[in-house]
């Protein structure tokens, strides 16, 4: 018997020039043009000679002004104003330094102040400039959901037709059964021709034990390991009848999924068929003790 369980240049310089002699009774002088004449007779004659200004004005004769020579008292007066302005320029850097150093030790102190105030306590202690983080919450792990209780099962064998899985209570022989997953089976008559029988259905949880029945869902291998036991108990199985089919088999059903189980699907399904399709001949079930 076999079993299986499915689940991202400068202007200014001198001119120089001759003059034309004046007429009148021979005679020569030298001077520049404006002095007084020198000569013999009634009327001198002179020539005119270059006009220079660093030439001393004549004997007897008119002042003239001499030119300002290059160098003289406005560059003195320039040289003295510029060694003033230096001076003054000086003066004002010292002093600036000197107000700049005392705000710098006046802003200093009071910074030096603001950071070392003291605690509520008195104690003195320097304020941290940085915020303690907060913690960050550790999130609570999501319940499971309450599993609902199992469903009681079906008092009797359903009656011959079709029926839906969860109708059947254990003992229905059935016609054109393919697979225990089915959603509907046709249960007939054992007396007739069937090549499957639904030989037990039970409860993985105890109904008297209300722990039990609340228990979380095992896992899909856990439910799957209990089936062999459970499917093949003498308790529930005829041997004697079984053992005259040489290809007798059983496949299970079961809540494979934690969703199945908490909705309150606790069952498993125990069905016997042939290998082979044949049918079976007779109901397998266990006759009562």
């Amino acid at each position: 018997m076999t079993g299986a369980s499915s689940g991202r240049g400068p202007e200014g310089a001198a001119d120089s020039g001759s003059g034309p002699a004046i007429g009148g009774d021979p005679g020569t002088g030298t001077g520049p043009v404006g002095g007084t004449d020198t000569g013999h007779g009634d009327r001198g004659v002179g020539s005119g000679g270059a006009v220079s200004g660093r030439e001393p004005a004549p004997a007897g004769g008119a002042a003239s002004s001499p030119a300002t020579a290059p160098g003289g008292p406005d560059r003195g007066r320039d040289s003295v104003f510029l060694r003033a302005v230096l001076v003054g320029g000086a003066v004002l850097a010292l002093g600036l330094a000197v107000v700049l150093f005392f705000v710098g030790t006046a802003v200093g102190g009071a910074a030096d102040a603001r950071g070392s105030d003291s605690g509520p306590a008195g104690a003195g202690a320097s304020r941290s400039a940085t915020a303690t983080p907060e913690p960050t919450p550790t999130p609570s792990p999501t319940p499971s959901p309450e599993p609902a209780a199992a469903p009681a099962l079906p008092a009797r064998p359903a009656a011959p037709g079709v029926q839906k899985w969860d109708a059947l209570a254990g003992g229905e022989c059935l016609s054109a059964f393919t697979s225990p997953w089915s959603e509907q089976f046709t249960v007939v008559d054992c007396a007739g021709d069937h090549n499957a029988q639904l030989v037990t259905r039970g409860l993985f949880t105890d109904p008297a034990d209300p722990a039990s029945a609340t228990a979380p869902f095992p896992g899909e291998a856990e439910l799957a390991g209990r089936l062999n036991l459970l499917c093949t108990a003498p308790a529930v199985l005829d041997y004697t009848a079984a053992g005259a089919l040489p290809d007798v088999q059983w496949q299970a059903a079961y809540p494979v999924t934690e969703a199945e189980w908490v909705a309150g699907d606790r069952s498993y399904y125990c069905f016997f068929s042939r290998t082979s399709g044949e049918p079976l001949g007779a109901s397998l079930v266990a006759p009562p003790a």
